[in-house]
């Protein structure tokens, strides 16, 4: 019974292409009046009969072709979303997995980074102390000489190097304190930059090989009255001296600085105890010359 059925139903979605039912009503259209010259009233319903039967089947078939179409283009579409999808699937797993290989690759690059920089020939000033040099007259009017030290600890020869120092006095480790004393240290070198030993500064080598030893001098600013007291004063007010020193230098791998920033303990007598500043402190960083 069911077979019956499913053939009856295949029977009934069954339709021709479109176009032969309407081809085979235009057919018969054309017969019937070469074989029959006259048609009684019969004959006549039979025929209108067999037209509209076509006429009827024809649209049949338009409308279960249609039918047809769009279940074709369903199917097509789940197809292509089925493609499209896998696709997606594929693309996400593939990037998941090229984050995975460089997560894992990403340590390696790095020290084979670091390894062909450290290969990289570059010189690094470090400074290394500073004192004061005699005679020490800490007396209003007087002006203070300092002695800074420093070396090349890199392996290449720094050129057209700058070195500048100076001297404050202000509160011992007092952050506001040494940020003013930054700003204005910034301010100064860039309105007193001709600190290139090519300039022929006494004393100053025009270039700076590795692992050589060398020293500058510079002279504070004249010391004031208030300034001396407030030095040598035992009150909890008492005010210190920082030192601020700056080198810039280039080599083949760019421009480079090195900014010192120390305050003095207990000066005078004690020039040994240094605590170094929280700001203007930084080793061999990149230098942009705003001159």
């Amino acid at each position: 019974m069911s077979v019956v059925f499913d053939f009856l139903l295949k029977l009934l979605s069954w339709h021709p292409p479109v176009g032969i039912f309407i081809g085979i009503l235009g057919l018969v259209g054309v017969l019937v009046p070469l074989l029959k010259k006259e048609l009684g009233p019969r004959e006549k319903a039979i025929w209108t009969a067999v037209l509209v039967a076509l006429t009827f089947l024809e649209l049949r078939s338009i409308v279960l072709y249609d039918s047809d179409q769009r279940q074709s283009q369903i199917e097509q579409n789940d197809r292509f979303k089925s493609i499209a999808d896998g696709l997606e699937e594929s693309l996400s797993q593939s990037q998941t997995q090229f984050k995975a290989t460089m997560d894992e690759l990403r340590p390696t690059l790095e020290a084979s980074r670091r390894a062909a920089e450290n290969t990289i020939p570059r010189a690094d000033i470090q400074f290394t102390s500073v004192v004061p040099t005699a005679p020490f007259n800490f007396v209003s009017g007087a002006r203070l000489n300092w002695k800074v030290s420093f070396v090349n600890s890199g392996s290449a020869t720094a050129q057209k190097w700058e070195r500048a120092g100076r001297m404050y006095i202000g509160k011992p480790d007092d952050v506001e304190e040494q940020r003013r004393f930054g700003v204005d240290f910034d301010k100064w070198w860039n309105a007193n930059h001709k600190r290139l030993c090519q300039d022929s500064l006494p004393g100053c080598p025009a270039e700076i090989k590795p692992e050589e030893p060398n020293v500058f001098t510079f002279e504070s600013d004249i010391l004031a009255a208030d300034d001396v007291v407030s030095v040598l004063s035992r009150e909890k007010m008492r005010k210190t001296l920082y030192i601020l020193v700056r080198f810039v230098w280039s080599d083949g791998t760019g421009t480079w600085a090195n900014d010192v920033c120390l305050g003095y303990q207990d000066p005078p007598p004690n020039f040994v105890l240094l605590h170094p500043c929280r700001t203007h402190t930084q080793g061999r960083h990149a230098f942009r010359r705003s001159y």
